[in-house]
């Protein structure tokens, strides 16, 4: 659009003209008037470059009061910049579907096999302590299986999307053990045995919720945008990891883990979460190798 001719009527009806920095500007401003009813007209001078909006001579003030307001209210809000994710609104990374795949491999050795590796408090009181480990990559029966392979594929395939493969396992590792260590803790003294990656999930979930702190990078004017991200984590979290006959403590363990390291981890400079994820990849292999070298040969 190009700016109009210098109109030939009563200065009273010669509409207003608010001049804008950029398109942009003159774009969030026309929504603004919009949204409030105020009638305008988005334009740009063939000469100067410059946009604008024309506001009809009547509701120019009503107009102005709107568009101050508008600032008013986001004076604090200081930073304008491209949401990266936005090219990618939910970036999923397979490498969920190999973890899904090491899953299944080690549910076919059967029970024999996870008796070697399952959580049992009065081993692990003893000494075991690659059980809290090794217990997350087990299962108790094809339903159980089932349920975290498909849950799992999802949550952690979206967290390793937005943190990276390394990073993103070794967090949902972290966040099983942990989920393990607080039904250990709770039920201290009590003789019980667990097994299962739902602390695992639960521990991805923690951490897609967590992933909108990166944005209090910016300053305390950002909270509008990290709370709902924190809620919304939390109320997933009722949904999937409070369902009866789960355990809701191993469950919440790992998801409470997985929304500090989510937290650590996005607030970590772009750069260097990248290269920490190779490092991160290869500790989240170790870690599990070495635990279930000690669960066979014990």
């Amino acid at each position: 659009m190009t700016a109009p001719e210098t109109p030939s009527g009563p200065a009273a009806e010669v509409p207003s003209v608010f001049i804008a920095r950029n398109e942009t500007q003159a774009r969030d401003w026309a929504l603004v008037l919009l949204s409030r009813s105020v009638e305008s007209t988005l334009g740009q001078d063939p000469v100067s470059g410059r946009w604008f909006l024309l506001v009809p001579a009547a509701l120019r003030d009503r107009g102005a009061a709107e568009l101050r307001a508008y600032h008013q209210e986001n004076r604090r809000w200081s930073w304008r910049t491209t949401v990266p994710e936005t090219d990618t609104e939910l970036p999923f990374h397979w490498a969920a579907l190999a973890w899904v795949l090491a899953n299944v491999f080690a549910f076919q050795f059967g029970r024999s096999f996870a008796e070697r590796g399952w959580f049992d408090s009065a081993r692990f009181a003893r000494g075991e302590w690659w059980r809290a480990i090794t217990a997350v990559w087990l299962h108790n029966d094809v339903a159980h299986l089932a349920s975290n392979a498909i849950y799992g594929s999802l949550v952690l395939g979206l967290a390793l999307g937005r943190y990276g493969a390394g990073i993103g396992l070794l967090g949902g590792l972290l966040g099983g053990v942990a989920g393990n260590l607080l039904g250990f803790w709770v039920r201290h003294g009590r003789d019980y045995t667990g097994l299962g990656s739902s602390g695992m999930v639960m521990a991805g979930l923690g951490m897609l919720g967590a992933y909108s702190v990166r944005w209090w990078r910016h300053g305390r004017a950002a909270t509008r945008f990290v709370l709902p991200g924190l809620f919304a984590g939390g109320f997933l979290f009722l949904q999937l990891g409070t369902s009866p006959g789960s355990d809701v403590v191993a469950h919440l363990g790992g998801f409470v883990a997985g929304m500090v390291y989510g937290s650590i981890a996005t607030w970590m400079p772009d750069r260097l979460r990248v290269a920490c994820n190779r490092p991160a990849g290869l500790l989240f292999l170790l870690l599990s190798g070495v635990a279930w070298a000690l669960a066979l040969g014990h």
